[in-house]
């Protein structure tokens, strides 16, 4: 995979780590200082919700058509998906140009695909909003979960999504070569 112009963008809490790979190597590595918690955060700010709330309505917006919500004045619905994200498209908006813009930043062009891992890579429209900023076909940003590694023997699929890739990977890399 290394041969191919690619960008792996592991979206976690607080940053968005990027590498560029091309030539049989990584030819770059970048850091937006944007993620996962700018999400949780405008959740938190629109609906009234403490920020243990906003990520538990974050996680289940990946999964879920509807979510139950209970703000800090103790006033409970339920919300379509659409209704959550509707507000928060603009902040979801920016973590995609951020990411996009370093990856064109340090490529020098829009790679030819993007692998998207971490918690942060399931934010609803994300892969589709960031092949828009770098003028890529949708199906060329994707979300990778540890199914990609090909080391790896999985026991059930399912348990094993975008938000591992990373730490399996570092173990893996730990194995193979210990300090």
């Amino acid at each position: 995979m290394r041969r191919l112009n690619a960008a792996l963008v592991d979206i976690g809490a607080g940053t968005s780590d990027i590498a560029i790979t091309d030539e049989n190597t990584v030819i770059a590595y970048g850091m937006v200082p944007v993620a996962g918690d700018e999400i949780t955060e405008a959740i938190s700010d629109h609906f009234l919700l403490d920020f243990s709330d906003a990520e538990k309505v974050k996680r289940e917006l990946s999964i879920q058509e509807t979510v139950q919500i209970t703000d800090i004045l103790g006033l409970e619905n339920t919300h379509k998906k659409s209704e959550v994200i509707d507000p928060i498209i603009d902040t979801i908006q920016d973590l995609a140009l951020s990411i996009s813009k370093e990856i064109l930043k340090l490529n020098g062009k829009a790679p030819k695909a993007v692998m998207l891992v971490g918690g942060g890579s399931m934010t609803p429209h994300l892969p589709k909003l960031i092949a828009k900023a770098l003028e890529l076909p949708e199906s060329r940003v994707a979300i990778r979960g540890a199914d990609a590694i090909k080391l790896l023997k999985l026991n059930e699929a399912s348990l094993y999504g975008p938000e591992l890739v990373t730490p399996i990977g570092i173990a893996i890399a730990a194995k193979q070569n210990p300090i």
